[in-house]
């Protein structure tokens, strides 16, 4: 008589291990509001990991000497990590502050046990605005000061026919100034007297002498 044996083998499903954080390389690799949290994936006790838990709390500033003590009213909750990732970037957090962070992991069969460390953030750099030297706000008020006297000099040149643009322009340019200009278009048209003709002549005479001897120093 032949008798045949079958054997059924049936694999048993648990909960996942607790994830093993990584160790900060450095020491820390935290800034003053954010830090990098990273982990190794555990062993899924026969079913796959289907995400990750974490909470995290603030135990105080380092500043004070002391910290607080864990408070399970106090953790904030962050949201699932899918599985194919094994990090998270905690932002929002204090300056010069200690905190502690906790991860399990999840799969079919329930939860995996609490896994915590320690980390600390840095504390925040001031960077300082450059100030102006005292060559600079020198620079500034020459420059207003140049500027003021440009519109000067200008609405002195077309209201009252005087300032260093209007020598310029006699001198220099060769421009009549227009009070004697009126008075050659006044000559020319007649508007003058005979008496007055040869002395305006005289002076006009005087001052086209006086204007190209002036030029001819400036060239000289």
């Amino acid at each position: 008589m032949n008798v045949t044996l079958t054997t059924t083998t049936t694999t048993v499903c648990v909960v996942p291990e607790a994830p093993t954080f990584k160790p900060f390389p450095d020491g820390n690799q935290c800034s003053p509001a954010n830090c990098l949290i990273e982990w190794d994936e555990p062993n899924d006790g026969g079913s796959d990991i289907l995400g990750y838990d974490i909470q995290y709390q603030s135990l105080g500033s380092l500043d004070s000497q002391s910290t607080a003590p864990v408070d399970e009213n106090r953790w904030l909750v962050t949201d699932t990590v899918p599985p194919t990732e094994k990090f998270i970037i905690l932002r929002n957090l204090d300056p010069t502050s200690a905190y502690i962070v906790r991860i399990k992991a999840r799969n079919d069969e329930g939860y995996s046990n609490w896994e915590q460390t320690f980390f600390e953030t840095t504390a925040e750099t001031w960077t300082s605005t450059p100030s102006i030297t005292a060559g600079g706000i020198v620079a500034i008020v020459f420059f207003v000061l140049l500027i003021i006297f440009i519109i000067v000099d200008v609405s002195c040149y077309y209201i009252n026919h005087c300032g260093l643009l209007m020598c310029v322009c006699v001198n220099l340019c060769g421009k009549t100034p227009p009070d004697v200009k009126a008075k050659e278009i006044a000559l020319e048209e007649g508007q003058i007297s005979s008496d007055e003709k040869k002395p305006l002549k005289d002076a006009l005479q005087n001052q086209a002498g006086d204007r190209n001897d002036v030029m001819e120093e400036t060239l000289m």
